[in-house]
């Protein structure tokens, strides 16, 4: 009976001795999807090379002075988004290309720079159906300062960030709330909203939205404060160039395939 016993606890001790070493052998999980570092693209082709579009028009044709008025707001808008999100786009691209280094608790963390001194780091976190993600700083002035940070689902297919500055005493203000969300076919569905959140700020509230649907491109101002104040929708086809603008007071434009100007009942309806 005594070794019966004996012989039970050496085997409870044996498979102990299993399940813990597996334990331990257990990999760390894999690192979470990325959000993509291009959210902020946006085709603007249209406007930008309006030439291009006019490939089976007669080229000394004017444009629709509708046309140029969306050019023009549509191009300043997103020039000064692009500009703004270069930086940051730069960091989170060179950051992701490193490999992360797991910290536990369903943490990862990429770094940019000299770990011991200066450098840029981006963290990502596990949350229930969410990945928590974090961009932050230390230089000579700095220290763990909050650049960016946001929230997307596990399939990085949709969530926000939202960008600080520095103040004066280099506390984290913040500046700009962005929400995106993209498709697997992310080229022909996606939408992106750029807010300014700058508190006391007479932009404060300043809001560029875009979006793409199939062929269908939007583009919407919410343009607080100045001339040209209210809200401005800009919509056109990415591949037959007509489309629409309408202005803050409500008036209506059009032009067609060719960029001159025509009756909004002449074009499809959007």
């Amino acid at each position: 009976m005594k070794k019966l016993l004996l012989v039970g606890l050496v085997l409870m001790l044996l498979v102990s001795i299993v399940v813990l070493g597996c334990s331990k052998k257990e990999e760390e999980p894999a690192a979470p999807e990325i959000p993509p570092s291009g959210i902020f693209d946006m085709d603007l082709s249209l406007f930008g090379e309006a030439t291009a579009a006019m490939e089976r028009s007669v080229l000394d044709v004017e444009h629709c002075e509708d046309f140029d008025t969306a050019a023009a707001i549509v191009i300043v808008w997103t020039t000064l988004t692009q500009i703004t999100f270069l930086i940051p786009r730069l960091a989170f691209a060179f950051a992701i290309a490193q490999d992360p280094t797991y910290e536990g608790d369903l943490t990862w963390r990429w770094t940019l720079g000299n770990i011991e001194g200066n450098n840029t780091s981006l963290y990502a976190q596990l949350i229930s159906d969410s990945v928590q993600w974090d961009m932050k700083v230390t230089n000579d002035s700095l220290t763990d300062f909050l650049w960016y940070t946001g929230r997307c689902n596990t399939a990085a297919t949709g969530g926000w960030w939202q960008f600080n500055f520095a103040d004066s005493t280099h506390s984290e203000t913040p500046a700009l709330w962005v929400g995106w969300e993209r498709s697997s076919d992310a080229d022909t569905n996606a939408s992106l909203t750029i807010a300014n959140i700058v508190p006391e700020s007479e932009d404060n509230g300043d809001t560029l939205g875009y979006s793409i649907d199939g062929t269908i491109a939007t583009v919407w101002i919410n343009n607080i404060a100045g001339e040209k104040a209210g809200r401005w929708n800009i919509v056109w086809d990415r591949e037959e160039h007509w489309g629409s603008i309408e202005y803050p007071e409500g008036n209506r434009g059009c032009w067609d395939d060719s960029l001159e100007c025509v009756d909004c009942d002449s074009i499809p309806v959007f």
